[in-house]
């Protein structure tokens, strides 16, 4: 009976020490999921503001449709400044409006960067900064549209969205796909 209690001992050891394998797999188990998962939100909500500054420079300020009631908005904030209204500043009022979206848009996209930065570092706001350049470009051949410093057919390619088929569409999609590139391993 007593090599019972020995056997019976040792078994009880055996299953303390298995017991604390799994525990110790377990935790680190959830711990791995745990950074996996800030890791994905984190590259999820990037990409997803990414994209608002696409749609907000495609679909908002580069719509080549301008609504009526854009144009009477335009009017009205013109004339509450007290500026003189012809359809020149109006068109550029507009612009302005719609230029809002996108800078909203931006700081969302701002504050995800600091982020992502704490997690991988500075080379993704190195591969955005594509895109800030090509959005520095858009609101300067804007204002020079609008000042008159520009011919018409010139800065056709940066006022209207063409889904997608014009050139500045694609520089503006290709500056997306290397951020992506980055990102799409923590998805």
């Amino acid at each position: 009976m007593e090599w019972l209690n020995h056997y019976s001992d040792a078994l009880t050891g055996v299953a303390a020490l298995i017991a604390a394998g799994v525990a110790i797999y377990g935790v680190n188990e959830w711990k791995r999921q745990f950074k996996w998962r800030i890791e994905y939100e984190t590259a999820r909500r990037y990409i997803r503001a990414l994209y608002r500054v696409r749609e907000a420079i495609n679909r908002d300020v580069r719509n080549p449709t301008i609504s009526k009631s854009e144009f009477d908005g335009a009017k009205e904030a013109a004339e509450l400044n007290g500026s003189t209204v012809t359809d020149e500043n109006r068109h550029w009022i507009v612009y302005l409006k719609r230029w809002e979206k996108l800078s909203a848009a931006r700081v969302d996209l701002r504050a995800e960067l600091l982020e992502t930065e704490v997690l991988w570092g500075k080379d993704i706001g190195k591969a955005e900064w594509k895109l800030q350049l090509l959005i520095g470009e858009l609101y300067a051949k804007i204002h020079m549209h609008f000042m008159n410093l520009q011919n018409v057919t010139d800065s056709f390619d940066y006022l209207y969205y063409t889904d997608g088929q014009d050139e500045f569409s694609q520089r503006v999609d290709k500056a997306i796909v290397g951020v992506e590139q980055l990102l799409r391993p923590h998805l």
